[in-house]
């Protein structure tokens, strides 16, 4: 496991072997200006991992954020979707406001995604997805390799 970065505000970690990114948001971001490496953190994330990789995002501890860090985490999805991400899961709370912005920014970057509780859970569930996953299959979603 590669570490990316760890902040106050998240997390961010590459599996090369799995070809997955384990992402973790923590708490309230008041600001773009609070988490000046995002966007750079996220494009060396995508460094590590090929077409097709998954992603774990652990949102359990995620608070709503303002409009401004909404726009930022939605360029960083779109980043993701664009750069050939194939299944996502994401672990959630019970909090229904923070669900839902959540829902919001996956439909305005198009990301694809899974809700779990556990993430135990998601994990087994991405294993299952990219086992199923042949060279014949990515190049079918991606293009050429």
């Amino acid at each position: 496991m590669t570490p990316i970065a760890k902040n106050d505000f998240y997390t961010l970690r590459v599996d090369a072997e799995k070809n997955r990114i384990y992402y973790k948001v923590v708490g309230y971001w008041p600001s773009p200006l609070d988490v000046p490496n995002f966007l750079t953190d996220i494009k060396k994330s995508l460094r590590l991992v090929q077409k097709g990789f998954t992603m774990l995002l652990d949102f359990t501890a995620a608070e709503v954020h303002p409009s401004d860090v909404e726009k930022l985490r939605v360029e960083a999805q779109r980043k993701l979707v664009k750069a050939g991400l194939f299944k996502a899961a994401r672990v959630v709370s019970v909090d229904f406001t923070t669900g839902l912005q959540m829902e919001l920014m996956s439909s305005k970057s198009k990301m694809k995604y899974k809700d779990f509780r556990d993430m135990e859970e998601a994990e087994e569930w991405l294993d299952r997805k990219t086992k199923k996953l042949s060279k014949k299959k990515l190049k079918k979603l991606f293009g050429v390799f």
